[in-house]
């Protein structure tokens, strides 16, 4: 058995050998915008960008398939889902138009940052990026920053102003992710995002047992929220993937790590 292999493995074994792929709970890769950086300032800015990012492209170039998506959604929330889906869809026209309206109508030149420790998926993903918001007249240089100095920069400094980043938690309730990425200074919140009314539905609901009437309203209106401003983008969903041949009983963990109580030779 093979556990964690990376996805190109994953893509091409299942001809020869038995492969589970399985999406993380409560895990994203997502383009996240700082917000406190011109021109990211502005919402028009970020649904631009949301609105051209190539996801399909990204999923099959960067992930080779494996995973879920996370686009394709409608706009209406009428659950409490997580991770969910993003209801924006490529629309060169209407992405120049939002840009159009905003305080950069003729572009702008900016930095995207990717850890070389995560560049099995990142670097793909940032050339695509690259290419896709060029045709906004967005100007986009490539910053690979080593993998011990990732952390630092992203989530500790928090200065990068575009990068892409892979975020998730054990707990797969969107109450503990809004608490760790959208929350003012909080570790995860890599894109300085901050919003008072997030702020204070977060810290409602983080205790809240989730068959409270009041619950899901709360979860729906923060997932409202955060799609309206959009200071992260979700991408794709990545997923675990763990080869096997002459064992079965191969199971799933939250914590992403194996468990061999289940396993037993194959076919006994």
């Amino acid at each position: 058995m093979a556990f964690d292999i990376p996805d190109k493995g994953a893509s091409e074994l299942p001809e020869k050998l038995t492969v589970y792929s399985t999406p993380v709970e409560n895990c994203i890769h997502a383009l996240c915008l700082d917000t406190s950086f011109e021109p990211f300032q502005d919402p028009n800015v970020r649904k631009a960008i949301a609105s051209i990012v190539p996801c399909e492209a990204i999923l099959q170039a960067a992930a080779y398939g494996c995973g879920a998506p996370l686009w394709g959604a409608t706009e209406s929330i009428s659950d409490t889902a997580w991770p969910r889906k993003s209801p924006y869809a490529t629309d060169l026209e209407a992405e120049t138009a939002l840009l159009a309206a905003s305080a950069c109508p003729e572009g702008f030149e900016t930095t995207l940052s990717i850890s070389t420790d995560l560049a099995s998926w990142m670097e793909p993903a940032a050339l695509l990026i690259q290419e896709a918001v060029g045709k906004l007249g967005i100007t986009v240089e490539l910053e690979k920053i080593p993998g011990a100095n990732w952390r630092t920069a992203a989530l500790v400094e928090k200065r990068l102003p575009i990068h892409l980043e892979t975020s998730g938690g054990w707990l797969n309730t969107p109450d503990h992710n809004f608490l760790w990425a959208y929350e003012k200074d909080h570790l995860f919140n890599s894109s300085n995002c901050f919003n008072e009314e997030v702020g204070r539905l977060s810290d409602e609901t983080l205790h809240m047992a989730m068959d409270d009437p009041e619950y899901a309203p709360k979860i729906q209106r923060m997932s409202g929220i955060a799609f309206e401003g959009l200071p992260r983008i979700p991408l794709c969903q990545p997923a675990m993937n763990v080869v096997v041949k002459g064992a079965a009983g191969y199971e799933f963990w939250f914590h992403r790590q194996l468990d061999i109580r289940c396993f037993a030779p194959a076919g006994a």
